[in-house]
């Protein structure tokens, strides 16, 4: 499924190449069909995947906000001991 590059052609790419937008927006209106038909069918076939499947990515989720945080705590620390012993 394209939909995020077909977002960035038409946002970004779109007057430079030449790409008519309603193309674009029918691309991803098929994409974002299809990708939910999928996705149905795959619910009611197997459930327990579908659950694991949600289950990783909101831990994903959580470790890289709290990766983000963490990251974002030593670069302001650093900054400020940076400015304090200038």
């Amino acid at each position: 499924m394209f939909i995020p590059v077909h977002c960035g052609i038409a946002r970004y790419l779109r007057h430079e190449i030449g790409a008519k937008l309603w193309i674009l927006i029918t691309t991803i209106v098929l994409d974002a069909i299809l990708l939910f038909g999928f996705i149905w069918v795959k619910i009611f076939s197997d459930p327990l995947a579908v659950g694991i499947a949600v289950f990783m990515m909101l831990g994903i989720l959580v470790i890289e906000v709290l990766f983000c945080a963490i990251t974002l705590l030593g670069l302001l620390r650093a900054v400020v001991v940076g400015i304090c012993c200038a």
